[in-house]
């Protein structure tokens, strides 16, 4: 009995591996996506899944971000500059949401925006104006402002350097985002600045403040987006402006809100 066994042995070693095993199976893979969170609250902004900027599921506010889970960190100009663990969270009862707070583990603070998946920043560079280019930007944001309502709200606008970005593209094009009571994208052509989207609030929302936060390239199609934080009489939020097919922005909203009680 015991030679028939080293027989039976020897047998199955010569045999052809793929005769006695089940062929495996293809594996899929498992769809990524890039999360977002933004500033005010610190929550989640937007997400990335098959190169479309989206708004996070209602669920993600509570899903997202557990207790010591870590983010990278991303400045003005969508460069990662450190890691920010989550330390903190406040179950708001008004949106059933976990307000979050994060800090910085290395590295620097950012913009206050945090990302983690598979990001990659675009490679944007602070806009060098010349003279003349900073002037015109600066009178045509007077002359937005002059006729943008106010409504309720009576506080003086703030200096354009604390709610302006220019940015140049790998390309060499030069942009510029300028918040305030209203938001303006330009772009510089041939040294003149050329408007290509606006928002200018109604009266059912005059005297919101929008400041942009962030420029960044989202989903990796070499056309950024823009993070801006909109607050109202008696709320506030971040949004997103992303690129659409005709050569303007589409609003992407939050996954979460805030509200001044």
């Amino acid at each position: 009995m015991r030679s028939i066994g080293f027989v039976l042995a020897a047998l199955l070693a010569l045999a052809p591996s793929t005769s006695l095993a089940r062929p495996k199976a293809k594996k899929t893979a498992a769809p990524t996506e890039v999360q977002f969170l933004g500033k005010d609250p610190h929550g989640p902004l937007a997400v990335v899944k098959d190169k479309v900027v989206a708004t996070p599921k209602e669920s993600a506010c509570r899903t997202w971000a557990p207790a010591n889970s870590l983010w990278n960190t991303v400045d003005q100009l969508g460069r990662v500059v450190g890691r920010a663990r989550v330390t903190g969270m406040e179950r708001y009862d008004v949106t059933n949401c976990d307000e979050l707070v994060l800090e910085t583990t290395s590295g620097r603070d950012g913009a206050g925006i945090f990302v983690r998946g598979d990001y990659v920043a675009m490679d944007l560079k602070a806009a060098k104006l010349t003279e003349k280019a900073s002037k015109d930007l600066e009178e045509l944001v007077k002359k937005r402002d002059k006729v943008v309502a106010r409504g309720d709200n009576k506080e003086k606008d703030a200096p354009l350097s604390k709610r302006l970005i220019t940015w140049t593209m790998p390309s060499g094009e030069t942009f510029a985002v300028a918040g305030g009571r209203a938001v303006t994208v330009f772009r510089l052509d041939k040294g003149t600045w050329t408007v290509i989207h606006e928002i200018l609030p109604g009266k059912d929302i005059a005297g919101t403040v929008f400041t942009p936060l962030s420029v960044l390239d989202m989903n990796g199609d070499g056309r950024p987006e823009m993070v801006i934080h909109e607050a109202g009489i008696d709320a506030y939020s971040d949004f997103t402006l992303t690129p659409n097919e005709r050569g303007g922005f589409k609003s992407v909203e939050a996954g979460i809100h805030g509200a001044f009680a």
